[in-house]
């Protein structure tokens, strides 16, 4: 089976995504000279396109000399279409067992925009599912209204009107809150930087959990942050580790930050019982609580859980809707109380400033029509199937030595791999196959040889990630 993404969004034709995609493989080498091509009819079929698209992409690939036809035969890659040169995008200068965060998060994003590669690292949701053209719509509508104030600054805490949006959806997760507790924030990499800014300086501890997500650990790094990390179960904390990481501090830690729903990278969610020991456990060690919320709306299987904050107002809860929504919102959201809501207002007020109008006036009719619930009851039962279908294939066609979380939401499976089994040779043979895989040990502070990788099964249909995890299993 020839897998081909397709985006129907995109201004390209259908067709012209098709040979694009069939030139890029074959040029790299992945579709081999003389190679029989799917008949237009089961390429159709696949696809679920009408015949005549793909009959379309192959007159075109004809004319670019990229396949030939024979009658009666079929179509096949011509011969002298594999471009040597072109295999030093899918070539990784990451050759060194461990390597620095920013390197290796800087080449994945490179690697993300090759053509004809299959990303399954970065955390990327799939863009043929974006309400692209409702939001067109509420943004003509806006824009007609009053475009004055759609392009105008608003105040740097938040337009009003988001925020008691925000407050008033955040009741799911038995929250209650005023849109005077909120701050809208660029994205929830935003909100946990001003969080820890407000709560720690240069040389205070922290405690995180390991695996955790990757710019986290670089921002909080880069701020001089003495972070100490501790492990997780399948429900929540690891209690040994938890303890024994607190003795490793320091100086008394200034926060902890967690992610009890949908962890990222490992996709688990914490039980109710561990969730109230962990408050209980923090209240009596005087640690204050970061809760990153950023997939708790992308629950895939099982009733949600109140979230932490819920049961402890004195927690600070960020949100986001960059990955349930659209990435492009860059819209996320902090809530919290007293005086350390006054001190985060003022540090966005200097590192900031005001909030970009537009996109939140939008957002704020969209959750205020009731439209949000309905699209993430869509997208996740979506996700559902692309994460049962790439669970299924990593049973299939890896190792029986590879084990795979079982996301209960969010975009990832997280892989432990044999200790035998180094991970930067296998992302260099995974390149050249076109599969681009997230090598674990940027999800751990000390960086040192991981032996796990992350997938992300958002992007790409059940097709395109079976053919794809195909691909890393030859790579063994």
């Amino acid at each position: 089976m020839l897998a081909i993404p397709l985006n129907p969004n995109l201004t390209k034709p259908l067709y012209l995504q098709i040979a694009d995609h069939v030139t890029a493989l074959a040029r790299s080498g992945q579709l081999q000279p003389e190679q029989r091509l799917p008949s237009s009819r089961q390429l159709a079929e696949q696809l679920n396109l009408h015949r005549s698209t793909v009959v379309t992409a192959f007159d075109e690939l004809r004319a670019r000399g990229i396949i030939q036809t024979l009658h009666g035969s079929g179509s096949y890659i011509c011969v002298g279409v594999f471009d040597q040169a072109l295999q030093a995008p899918a070539t990784s200068t990451l050759t060194a067992p461990a390597l620095g965060n920013d390197q290796l998060l800087a080449e994945l994003w490179r690697l993300n925009h090759a053509e004809g590669m299959i990303s399954l690292a970065l955390g990327v949701p799939a863009p043929d599912m974006f309400p692209s053209q409702r939001f067109a719509l509420l943004q003509q509508r806006i824009a007609r209204r009053d475009p004055q104030a759609a392009l105008n600054y608003t105040h740097p805490q938040g337009l009003y009107p988001l925020r008691q949006a925000i407050a008033h959806d955040l009741a799911r997760h038995g929250i209650q809150t005023s849109a005077e507790q909120l701050i809208i924030t660029n994205g929830a990499n935003e909100a946990i930087n001003l969080v820890t800014q407000a709560l720690a300086v240069a040389g205070d501890s922290g405690l995180i959990e390991e695996p955790s997500f990757h710019t986290t650990l670089l921002n909080l790094q880069q701020a001089g942050i003495r972070l100490t990390g501790f492990g997780i179960d399948q429900q929540g904390p690891n209690w040994a580790s938890l303890e024994a990481a607190l003795g490793q501090c320091s100086n008394h830690p200034r926060f902890v930050l967690v992610t009890p729903d949908f962890h990222n990278p490992t996709g688990t969610r914490w039980n109710s019982a561990q969730r109230y020991r962990f408050l209980n456990w923090a209240n009596q060690q005087a640690i204050p609580i970061i809760e990153d919320a950023t997939y708790s709306d992308l629950g895939l299987t099982g009733p949600s859980q109140p979230a932490l904050r819920a049961f402890d107002s004195s927690v600070i809860y960020i949100g986001s809707y960059s990955k349930s929504l659209l990435p492009g919102l860059r819209i996320g959201f902090i809530v919290a109380n007293g005086l350390l809501l006054q001190q985060l207002v003022s540090l966005k007020t200097i590192t900031s400033g005001s909030n970009e109008s537009f996109s939140q006036q939008i957002l704020a009719e969209y959750l205020h029509a009731g439209e949000y619930h309905e699209h993430v009851a869509w997208v996740t039962s979506i996700y559902q199937q692309r994460r049962d279908a790439l669970l299924s294939a990593i049973q299939r066609y890896l190792p029986p030595a590879v084990s795979a979380t079982v996301a209960d939401g969010g975009f990832y499976s997280w892989l432990s791999l044999p200790a035998d089994q180094p991970i930067m040779p296998l992302f260099q043979r995974a390149l050249q196959r076109g599969v681009v895989i997230f090598p674990g040990q940027a999800f751990y502070l000390n960086q040192t040889q991981s032996h796990s990788i992350r997938l992300c099964f958002a992007r790409y249909s059940e097709e395109v990630l079976t053919h794809a995890v195909r691909l890393l299993g030859s790579c063994f």
